[in-house]
């Protein structure tokens, strides 16, 4: 009995066996057909690309339209590439901007307890060139300009940095913020075009006489534009040099859009008038003792200065 059943599994199992075994065989021949399958398709894919090619090639104006099109994507693509890193560039320097603004205001605000009690007598000491005292408002600078918020946008002292530069220059800026630098106009008209902002502007003799002066609508025009110093706004301090400058385009050497090419005249890059004598030149040629020249940097006479500083700050 127990010999029938064995046999009678081994019977099923070859059975099984025998099924498996003509599937395998299916599949091997489906497999087969398949690959003959895809190398008919892969001649007949090369003979429709030999077929275009030709077809293409009879007709010129068909490449010419395709080439046309291969070069007018790379433009994009190269403008988009250009839009996109100037646009980061640009917003980096921002931040890195407002992050120096708070740490320099920090500071200002860590010392303010430390110099205030030295302020009045500085104050006694100030005097400008026709030795009358300087108090020209009650208000006191230094408090003002040590308040959170100011971004310096031009900074000298001395004679470090070339300002005698290209238009390039002057609209990407120059130098470095840890010394003598320009913050770049680009950046100064993409701050300040949809937000009022207030402009001080610090300058120091030779003889460490102060001068400055706060205008509360800083306003210049894009590129296009030429960076147009569009207003300035109302002024307050000890002597105004920039009123007379609004409505002027800003001039370089290699881009002159002041009559008489006032830029190599003055030696700088400036929003140059042709009453210069009663305008400034803080991008003047930085002189190391007081010359009375045209190229120098001045703010209240062509008496050059040791140091200016111009800030600009969101209104309160």
């Amino acid at each position: 009995m127990r010999l029938l059943i064995f046999f009678a599994l081994l019977t099923s199992s070859f059975t099984v066996i025998k099924v498996q075994c003509v599937r395998l065989s299916d599949m091997q021949n489906c497999c087969q057909a398949l690959q003959e399958i895809t190398i008919v398709l892969e001649k007949e894919d090369k003979q429709l690309q030999l077929v275009c090619n030709d077809q293409s090639n009879g007709y010129p104006e068909i490449q010419a339209l395709t080439e046309s099109t291969g070069n007018l994507q790379e433009q994009l693509c190269q403008q988009i590439f250009e839009y996109d890193q100037t646009e980061i560039q640009w917003t980096l320097q921002s931040e890195l901007s407002d992050l120096q603004a708070r740490v320099e205001n920090l500071q200002s605000l860590v010392s303010n307890g430390l110099q205030e009690k030295y302020y009045q007598q500085c104050f006694n000491q100030l005097s400008i060139p026709n030795n009358k005292p300087w108090c020209p408002t009650p208000m006191n600078v230094f408090d003002y300009a040590a308040k959170p918020g100011w971004i310096i946008v031009q900074n000298r002292y001395k004679g470090s940095e070339n300002f005698y530069r290209s238009w390039a220059d002057y609209r990407n800026g120059f130098g470095s913020q840890a010394g003598e630098f320009f913050l770049g106009l680009e950046y100064i008209y993409r701050r300040t075009k949809d937000h009022r902002y207030e402009l001080f502007v610090y300058v120091q003799g030779f003889g460490n006489e102060i001068s400055w002066a706060i205008y509360d609508n800083f306003v210049i025009g894009s590129e296009s534009e030429r960076y147009r110093l569009k207003s300035v706004g109302c002024y307050r301090g000890a002597h105004d040099r920039l009123s007379q400058h609004v409505g002027k385009d800003f001039s370089t050497f290699d881009k002159e859009n002041s009559p008489k090419k006032l830029s190599a005249m003055h030696h700088g890059g400036y929003w140059y008038f042709h009453e210069d004598a009663f305008g400034s030149n803080l991008n003047g040629r930085y002189f190391h003792t007081v010359v009375d020249s045209n190229e120098g940097m001045y703010w209240i006479s062509k008496a050059s200065s040791k140091a200016t500083r111009m800030m600009i700050r969101l209104r309160p």
